[in-house]
């Protein structure tokens, strides 16, 4: 049993390492767990002995499970004071997180609409000039099939072929 105790005595050591008063109760809690093994060595080589267990060491170890219970009662009480806090801390963080998120899915949103609308506008600009394009190509191509048609008629001598402005348009 005694070493079921001391191992829990360091586990539990080790889980409320990260509070401070609690460090300073473990000293306490650890002589009075120490007095009440010796008194139960005594009362069990005293049993061997034939000695018959008497009030006064009764007395005396019931104060010391007292004094045990008393700290442990007190480094309980911490803990969950400390726990309350903890998780009210989490709280106030799990409320806002579904609104942070809420936010960072509306801020996506709207950049990706913005860009949408970017790519949109710039591919109907490349359309509009690659129309302007095509029709310039168009027209260069008339107005060089007008031109060619002329050539060919003053170098068969007809010079008095002429191009009418409408027929470069």
């Amino acid at each position: 049993a005694k070493t079921e105790v001391i191992d829990l005595f360091n586990h539990t050591q080790l889980l409320t390492i990260d509070n401070p008063q609690q460090k300073e109760d473990f000293p306490i809690l650890e002589k009075f767990i120490e007095k009440k093994f010796e008194l139960i060595d005594l009362s069990i080589n005293d049993k061997k002995r034939g000695i018959p267990p008497t009030v006064p060491a009764l007395i005396v170890g019931k104060k010391v499970m007292d004094s045990v219970r008393s700290v442990v009662h007190k480094m309980i009480s911490r803990e969950n004071q400390l726990l309350k806090s903890r998780n009210a801390t989490m709280n106030k963080f799990a409320a806002f997180t579904p609104i942070m998120i809420g936010i960072a899915s509306l801020l996506s949103m709207g950049i990706t609409i913005l860009f949408y609308f970017r790519v949109s506008r710039d591919a109907t600009i490349a359309a509009e000039l690659q129309k302007a394009l095509k029709d310039k190509g168009e027209t260069t191509a008339r107005q060089i099939e007008v031109i060619d048609g002329i050539a060919k008629k003053i170098a068969g001598g007809d010079y008095s072929a002429r191009i009418e402005k409408t027929d470069l348009q």
